[in-house]
């Protein structure tokens, strides 16, 4: 797995290829990865406050606010219910969050622990996940 945050600016020359997920979160914007080449993950998992762009473009299922690149598959726009794709112990129950959400600090700690954070069956309904998307401008 990669994981970034609190402000941390990671630049990469290259490609960046990675079996599990890409998580970032924190920062006010400040928490950036930033690729020349290509970036292969499993899930990109992006917090509010973090952003990713890959220059190559993205092959991973993503969950995010919105990126300049491309549309994400989930969105985190911090209303939605996080309940068809999640497991349940990685949600946010909070009464001021109805419908759950995804706690991203819940899946950083999932994915240190090797633990899935998908429910099964998501990953393969977003068969995009698959492909190299770039801009969709």
């Amino acid at each position: 797995m990669l994981y970034f945050a609190n402000n941390i600016r990671v630049f990469v020359g290259g490609d960046v290829r990675v079996s599990g997920t890409c998580l970032g979160q924190l920062g006010d914007r400040n928490a950036m990865l930033t690729v020349e080449g290509e970036l292969h993950a499993r899930a990109l998992i992006l917090g509010s406050y973090a952003e990713v762009c890959a220059g190559g473009g993205i092959r991973a299922l993503v969950y995010a606010h919105g990126l300049d690149q491309l549309c994400p598959d989930i969105v985190n726009d911090g209303l939605g219910d996080g309940s068809p794709f999640f497991r349940p112990e990685l949600l946010d129950h909070h009464e001021n969050y109805h419908p759950s959400r995804l706690s991203v600090p819940a899946a950083v700690e999932a994915a240190f622990a090797g633990e899935e954070l998908f429910l099964p069956g998501v990953e393969e309904r977003f068969p995009a996940r698959l492909v190299l998307r770039r801009d969709s401008a």
